[in-house]
């Protein structure tokens, strides 16, 4: 599972706004449901991958391959 992760904070991803303001970036790769939860920071780690409902990986860059949607 952590090579899975790494894969993915690697990977191209086009993500698009969810419309929920606590997880406002979702996205698919492969077969996996991906979301982005903002967290309390700087108490905690700025983001929070969730992959198929699961907390997955926690980090505070948005990784420089995936690809943010345009502000709404």
């Amino acid at each position: 599972m952590a090579q899975q992760m790494q894969d993915i904070l690697a990977a191209v991803i086009a993500w698009q706004h969810s419309g929920d303001s606590e997880f406002p970036f979702a996205a698919r790769y492969r077969e996996l449901e991906l979301k982005v939860r903002i967290n309390d920071f700087p108490a905690e780690p700025l983001y929070t991958l969730i992959a198929d409902g699961s907390d997955a990986a926690e980090f505070d860059a948005w990784p420089a391959s995936w690809i943010k949607p345009t502000p709404a």
